[in-house]
């Protein structure tokens, strides 16, 4: 077990909510996930991962802004081997649980744009200066969208440092995590139609690496 996994089994424990390690999904393969997760009647199916730093070179612009990391690819490319285990889709939630070990922090505007979308403006043809607001793209490498990965409910974001948890659930997922699964996690309903202020908000909360904070 991983220094991630083991920080999610003591959380879990302090919330006194049964689990079960190395849960087997597909019966093909034996792949599993590293949580199965029960409160009640209710179950959850979860991977945690670890935000490391990027393995190529960041921009010098890039760094000053975030550090050399790239969350959104990371959260993406993670979200891709979670759904990938599964030979048939799950009949529960299924969640990405996502920690920041990475040199430097990011934002809930970071997990957004890779789960809704990058974001840009539209410049109108034929007008002078006259754009659109801040928005997700249309075609901006959503890692969910209406007719895929429908089986990822959501990404528990876990902060590590100030133990400010933020739970960012799918608009199109199958099977919802029920909003009172976890006690004292802020809630995020993501939306392809955040408005501008709804992106800059998103922006002010950041996730930091414990040894950077």
């Amino acid at each position: 077990m991983n220094k991630s996994e083991s920080l999610f089994e003591e959380y879990l424990n302090k919330q006194k909510i049964n689990f079960t390690n190395n849960f087997v999904v597909n019966s093909k393969n034996t792949k599993n996930v590293d949580f199965r997760l029960a409160k009640g009647q209710q179950r959850i199916l979860c991977d945690v991962k670890e935000i490391n730093d990027s393995k190529i070179n960041i921009r010098t612009a890039d760094i000053n802004l975030g550090g050399n990391i790239n969350a959104q690819n990371h959260i993406r490319g993670d979200i891709k081997k979670l759904r990938q285990k599964f030979d048939s889709p799950p009949t529960v939630p299924l969640m990405l649980v996502s920690m920041n070990f990475s040199s430097n922090f990011f934002t809930a505007l970071t997990v957004s744009r890779a789960l809704m979308g990058e974001i840009g403006v539209i410049f109108e043809r034929g007008s002078e200066g006259n754009i659109s607001d801040v928005h997700h793209l249309q075609h901006g490498n959503a890692s969910l969208r209406q007719k895929m990965n429908t089986s990822i409910s959501g990404v528990l974001l876990f902060d590590i440092v100030m133990g400010k948890h933020y739970l960012f659930r799918s608009p199109y997922a199958k099977h919802e995590i029920p909003s009172d699964f976890f006690s004292g996690i802020k809630i995020l309903d993501l939306c392809k139609t955040e408005t501008q202020d709804d992106i800059i908000e998103l922006s002010k909360i950041m996730f930091w690496n414990k040894d950077k904070s």
